[in-house]
């Protein structure tokens, strides 16, 4: 884990040096899947979304979903993005796992 987050450090770096193809490349050799952190999966997220690897997001919303499946936000920032994909069947999947999860969370209705 320690790794990984010193990989984001360094991507964050490259970015803000604009280095964009640097920290693309950086980014793309992470291992992900094998950290069980939310919180890591979720700056990952942002870190990519930046770089505009809209793929790499979801990837990393889906683990952080699977670390910590009771973060509301999560679920609603991957609706989001598939919905800004053109893919509102995946939105409303999402939007049902968050339901099926939380019925009684009036933001999941939302």
């Amino acid at each position: 884990m320690a790794g990984e987050a010193c990989s984001l450090e360094n991507c964050q770096d490259l970015l803000r040096q604009g280095l964009r193809q640097q920290a693309q490349a950086l980014a793309a050799g992470r291992r992900s899947k094998d950290v069980c952190d939310p919180a890591l999966h979720l700056a990952w997220a942002e870190l990519l979304e930046e770089l505009g690897l809209v793929e790499e997001v979801i990837l990393e919303l889906n683990l952080a979903i699977r670390d910590d499946p009771e973060r509301l936000e999560t679920y609603q920032r991957l609706a989001e993005i598939y919905l800004d994909q053109g893919q509102p069947l995946k939105a409303a999947q999402v939007w049902g796992a968050l339901v099926k999860r939380r019925p009684q969370e009036p933001q999941a209705y939302v």
